[in-house]
């Protein structure tokens, strides 16, 4: 899910989403795994880089994203079982 460059939201929310609503979405999609992304690489918003991972990883320790949270390394391969 995109969690990052939504700052202003006046400016950013017709193309981007906060943590808040990425997980919103994540819920409504029955998701099971949360893999965030498109934060901390490049300067295009208010928030600081580290802001949105730090939030989701926030959201996750009170229990308000429900599902299996996944912050990969940059570059690393993420391998998500098959379920049937």
């Amino acid at each position: 899910m995109p969690i990052g460059a939504y700052k202003p939201s006046f400016l950013m929310e017709w193309a981007h989403l906060s943590p808040d609503e990425a997980i919103d979405a994540f819920h409504q999609l029955g998701a099971q795994h949360f893999i965030p992304m498109h934060y901390g690489t490049f300067d295009l918003s208010h928030e600081p880089a580290s802001e949105p991972v730090k939030i989701i990883e926030k959201r996750k320790l009170n229990n308000s994203l429900k599902g299996n949270l996944i912050i990969p390394n940059i570059g690393e391969a993420v391998f998500i079982p098959h379920h049937n």
